[in-house]
């Protein structure tokens, strides 16, 4: 999970309540065991937050063939097309970022965009 340092976020529970990046999909495998974890362990609470599904490192289009089951009272929408999540990150668009990958502005810098 990378976190904007910017935006006040010093441990988990700071995740409520925030805009978060999830790649592709709401719900795919690599964010459904930390939105367990931050559940189980810290009281995060995925309704509480706004998701963006996108890319990573580029854009990505909505995956139109696949079922996208969303928790009621959960509120996921797609970024733009000309944008990714980590530049949504880099820019404060977003609080933080769940993904198995580190995005670009991690790798350069990671002192400004930590995983907590």
């Amino acid at each position: 999970i990378y976190i904007n340092k910017t935006k006040g976020i010093e441990r988990p529970q700071d995740l409520n309540g925030r805009r978060i990046g999830e790649l592709a999909l709401y719900g795919h495998d690599a964010g459904v065991m930390p939105k367990g974890m931050l559940s189980d362990e810290f009281g995060f609470k995925p309704e509480k937050c706004r998701w963006i599904i996108g890319g990573i490192d580029f854009p990505l289009k909505p995956i139109d063939w696949l079922p996208k089951p969303v928790p009621q009272g959960v509120d996921v929408t797609y970024a733009n097309d000309d944008v990714d999540l980590g530049e949504m990150l880099e820019a404060g668009e977003i609080d933080a970022l769940i993904s198995a990958d580190a995005p670009k502005c991690a790798r350069r810098a990671a002192d400004r965009w930590p995983a907590i």
